[in-house]
């Protein structure tokens, strides 16, 4: 099916989707199966932004689960768009449930919103979906917008769940501005949430400057560049 359905970007579909976001004054992504330009053979599990002033661009999906490698190529770089409001950074589904890394990065670099487009089945669980995007919301400061399918396809039964979540105005807690946990019994329905929303409360200030130790920031990156390059000397790590 992803490989009949393919398309590049910009395309028929992303096309279409700029001139509804341009006739509407919107910020639209949207997932496809993406067609490299350049190599037809390789197809990505892709989300297209499309915003008044055209095709923005598309993220190529990082980490691919059962069964998406039948069909897809992982990508390799994360996707950020400036809006009017500040920067947004894009996932998609298992990079957002499972890799916590994408969605630090974003915030870190400046991004007050994060947009998960995914399809979560109740066959992956009860925890993974809403537990995961509220300790990213907490830990991150950062809102999620998160798109998610509900009901039956030939295979699995998907929980539904889309959602506005944001750090709240409480220290350490989710609030959800629109739509449900994907446990919730209200959740399972395909329909548009909207809400108003306060970005200032999106900010990394509450990692703010450490007096004790003179520091402007807790979180430190090249610790973690340390962590990571001992993990490169693995080489099931070494692409």
């Amino acid at each position: 099916m992803q490989a009949k359905l393919a398309e590049t970007v910009p395309g028929p579909s992303s096309q279409a989707m700029a001139q509804k976001a341009k006739e509407l004054g919107v910020y639209i992504a949207f997932g496809l199966p993406e067609r490299d330009k350049d190599d037809a053979s390789v197809i990505y599990n892709a989300a297209c932004v499309c915003g008044p002033e055209g095709v923005i661009g598309s993220y190529h999906k990082i980490r691919l689960p059962f069964p998406e490698p039948h069909w897809a190529t992982r990508g390799d770089e994360p996707f950020i768009f400036e809006t009017p409001w500040g920067l947004v950074g894009l996932g998609i589904c298992y990079d957002t449930y499972c890799f916590q890394e994408l969605m630090r990065y974003y915030a870190t670099k400046g991004c007050r919103l994060y947009v998960n487009c995914t399809a979560l089945a109740k066959c992956h669980g009860v925890a993974l979906g809403s537990t995961t995007l509220e300790a990213g919301s907490i830990v991150n400061r950062i809102y999620i917008v998160s798109a998610n399918l509900a009901g039956r396809d030939l295979y699995n039964d998907f929980w539904g769940g889309s959602s506005i979540i944001s750090p709240s105005t409480k220290f350490c807690e989710a609030e959800y501005f629109a739509g449900y946990p994907f446990t919730d019994p209200r959740a399972a329905k395909n329909c548009m949430y909207t809400a108003t929303v306060d970005l200032t409360l999106a900010t990394r200030e509450k990692f703010e400057p450490n007096v004790l130790i003179g520091r402007a920031t807790d979180f430190r990156p090249a610790v973690y560049r340390k962590l990571y390059e001992d993990l490169l000397q693995d080489p099931k790590f070494q692409e």
